[in-house]
């Protein structure tokens, strides 16, 4: 089994944040193969207070393993991060969010890692560090100078088939506009793709990240 990174452009539809994003730092960023525009993440203008909501439409659905979010944060500041799932695509019938997971994380160089404890029952146990190691993510490549803090996602039937992702700044402190400096989303394909959306996926190249 290979766990992708399903928070890039060829897996993700649609992304759009509800406030008005700073000049060069949209949300694309964030799914973009592109290492130069990674890098910038996705900053909210100066004038813009929390919440702050990013909305993720995947091209199909995915079973998630677990989500890294990486706040763009100084050593004093702080913010609680949410994430939320839904099983329908937008402006279809039955479309809501139903949260995931949320947590505080202060202080700069640290990682949110939501982990779905199921997914890792099902699939077999692994020790983090491997799993990281498997997944090659760009952001645990830099372990080093990272703090992780772990959160468990709720139990939830939205984890096995999320079509979208919003994932929330609910608080930020600070003099600078909230901003995400990286989010991955590590699963595998839903076992409720259809014959064409694993077809396609499949012919997808996997991106390289460096």
């Amino acid at each position: 089994m290979q766990l992708i990174n399903f928070c890039l452009e060829p897996f993700v539809q649609r992304v759009e944040c509800g406030c008005v994003c700073a000049d060069e730092q949209s949300p694309h960023n964030l799914i973009s193969t592109n290492p130069r525009l990674r890098t910038r993440g996705c900053r909210v203008e100066h004038f813009i207070r929390p919440p702050v909501h990013l909305e993720f439409q995947f091209s199909a659905p995915v079973h998630v393993a677990c989500i890294l979010v990486r706040p763009s944060l100084t050593e004093n500041t702080e913010a609680r991060i949410e994430i939320a799932g839904s099983l329908n695509l937008p402006n279809s019938e039955g479309h809501y969010y139903k949260p995931c997971g949320n947590s505080l994380i202060k202080g700069e160089n640290s990682v949110l890692v939501f982990r779905n404890k199921v997914f890792e029952r099902k699939f077999g146990e692994m020790k983090f560090a491997s799993e990281l190691s498997v997944l090659g993510s760009s952001v645990v490549s830099r372990l080093v100078c990272l703090q992780l803090i772990e959160q468990p996602m709720k139990h939830s039937h939205v984890l096995y088939t999320m079509k979208c992702l919003k994932l929330s700044v609910a608080y930020f402190t600070g003099h600078k506009p909230a901003a995400i400096q990286s989010l991955e989303v590590w699963g595998i394909l839903s076992q409720s793709c259809s014959a064409l959306e694993k077809e396609t996926s499949q012919r997808i190249p996997k991106p390289e990240l460096r």
